[in-house]
């Protein structure tokens, strides 16, 4: 009798075991949190729709390519897996505007040439007249929302257009400026900074928020080069970034869906015709618990101002992998696979903060300015560090130091 019982404790002890061993844990309050759809859900988004189709030959609406597009990758998602990626249809696209009138805005040798060369620029606005007008067109509307559902291979719009759409505008605010409408250039260019802002504050997708970063760092360069040569009025809305302008949460929390999408999947394969390893070593519902708090965290840190934000900084630690344990050794695996640095992509937007302010200080200074000018100013306080006072670097441009290295001038105007 002792070794039946023996036995049957035996089994129930290795059933419980292997019980234990392959279950996963529920998804966390916090990331069913994350994990839901956005307050701001609606079904329709005429920008989104714009921007998605933007790159569409002349002729085609961008709207219409952009529905169709995401049509496509709806019933695609539905009926296959995220192993399987969604491909676009290839189709003809608008041609991309290429060449020395694109030049980089941030290098004073291109103004310089954009002007020297002025009387081209009614043939440059004429060629690429329809990315300009489906630019004008996009900043015109204010409903901006990712409506594809968030995975790694959602169809991503075009941005390069997006881009070059701006630096048209850029272009077309220099030729009314030299062509003494000022009054017409300076309201170019407020429109699409007010719009570009707005537009900020909406970004629910990590690619288009830092799009939209360059977009109003390049519109601010505009700004202060023509300000300072008196072709423009002086900026009067100059005030601080919003919270929300700030916040990288929305576009987090998308990125984050489209992680736990990923890790679903492999989980669905898994049950399907996964290996002995997927099956021992990975859990799904772990490793989206796992991977919640290094986003919770940046997207914290993104939203505090500038000043807490740059302290924070000198005593964030470097990014932790997160660690689950040998029942998901293959989830630990994914866990370590490398994601961006998002403290760098929130310092990015804090730059603004110090280009809107340095904008605004840039007009009390004269045309040949020296340090004393500088040192001289009122309000000059460098919103990263109160103590500090802003400098001129060696091209001669108004700066702030700031907790990480500046891309495209973004502490700095040009005087």
């Amino acid at each position: 009798m002792r070794a039946p019982m023996l036995l049957v404790v035996g089994a129930a002890v290795l059933l419980l075991a292997g019980y234990a061993w392959l279950r996963d844990e529920p998804v966390s309050p916090d990331a069913q949190a994350w994990l839901a759809p956005a307050e701001h859900q609606v079904t329709h988004s005429e920008a989104y729709l714009l921007l998605l189709g933007i790159h569409a030959p002349v002729g085609q609406s961008p709207r219409e390519l952009g529905a169709r597009t995401l049509a496509a990758y709806q019933a695609w998602r539905m009926a296959h897996s995220v192993s399987e990626p969604f491909s676009p249809d290839q189709h003809a696209m608008l041609p991309l505007p290429d060449g020395e009138f694109f030049c980089p805005i941030t290098l004073a040798a291109c103004f310089a040439r954009l002007v020297e060369r002025s009387p081209e620029l009614p043939a440059i606005l004429g060629t690429h007249g329809e990315l300009l007008e489906r630019y004008r067109q996009f900043i015109a509307l204010d409903d901006y929302l990712t409506l594809a559902q968030p995975g790694p291979d959602e169809p991503i719009p075009a941005l390069s257009y997006l881009l070059r759409g701006a630096h048209l505008l850029g272009l077309q605010a220099l030729q009314q400026a030299l062509a003494g409408e000022k009054h017409a250039a300076s309201a170019l260019l407020l429109e699409e900074r007010r719009a570009l802002r707005q537009y900020l504050a909406r970004a629910d997708h990590l690619m288009l928020k830092m799009a939209l970063v360059a977009l109003l760092n390049r519109n601010l360069e505009w700004q202060a080069r023509l300000q300072r040569v008196g072709l423009v009025a002086v900026a009067q809305d100059t005030a601080a970034l919003t919270l929300e302008e700030r916040s990288l949460s929305r576009a987090l929390q998308h990125e984050f869906q489209a992680q736990a999408a990923v890790y679903h999947s492999l989980g669905a394969e898994r049950r399907v015709r996964g290996s002995l390893d997927m099956w021992l070593g990975y859990k799904p519902q772990m490793s989206i618990n796992a991977s919640l708090a290094r986003y919770q965290v940046a997207a914290q840190l993104s939203e505090l101002p500038p000043q807490a934000f740059s302290q924070a900084m000198a005593h964030v630690p470097a990014q932790q992998v997160p660690h689950t344990g040998v029942r998901n050794w293959v989830g630990d695996v994914l866990l370590a696979i490398n994601v961006p640095d998002w403290n760098r992509y929130a310092a990015r937007i804090h730059d603004l903060d110090a280009k809107l302010r340095l904008l605004a200080l840039s007009a009390a200074l004269p045309q040949d300015v020296v340090g004393a000018d500088v040192a001289s100013l009122n309000g000059a306080q460098n919103p990263y560090e109160p103590t500090q006072r802003p400098f001129l670097d060696d091209q001669g441009h108004l700066c702030y130091d700031g907790p990480f290295d500046a891309k495209e001038a973004g502490r700095c105007v040009p005087l």
